[in-house]
């Protein structure tokens, strides 16, 4: 059984490939357990099902990357900590290595 801290390169490429035929409570898992804080591969993959047509999955999406880069909603207002850099520096990376 694997896990995703365990995959391989072609795991993820079957992944990315597969993802979006799984049900959405699959889906909807899969964002719940990937975190930006593991690089730059799970980081992209959240931010594909930001624009997952499930909002319940799009949401945890969001979610994950939200907490990550220290977003809070208040109702005073929203809490940015401008610290939370590393996602933005991960996007500017050269992205060939998701190419299939």
């Amino acid at each position: 059984m694997h896990t995703v801290s365990a995959f391989a390169a072609a795991d993820w490429v079957t992944l990315r490939r597969t993802w979006q035929t799984k049900g959405r409570d699959w889906r909807k898992y899969l964002a719940e357990i990937l975190s930006p804080r593991n690089g730059a591969t799970e980081s992209i993959h959240l931010l594909q099902m930001a624009y997952d047509p499930d909002s319940d999955v799009a949401f945890a999406a969001i979610g994950q990357i939200a907490s990550y880069c220290g977003v809070m909603f208040l109702p005073e207002g929203t809490l940015t900590n401008r610290a939370a850099t590393h996602l933005s520096r991960t996007l500017q990376q050269p992205q060939q290595q998701f190419v299939a």
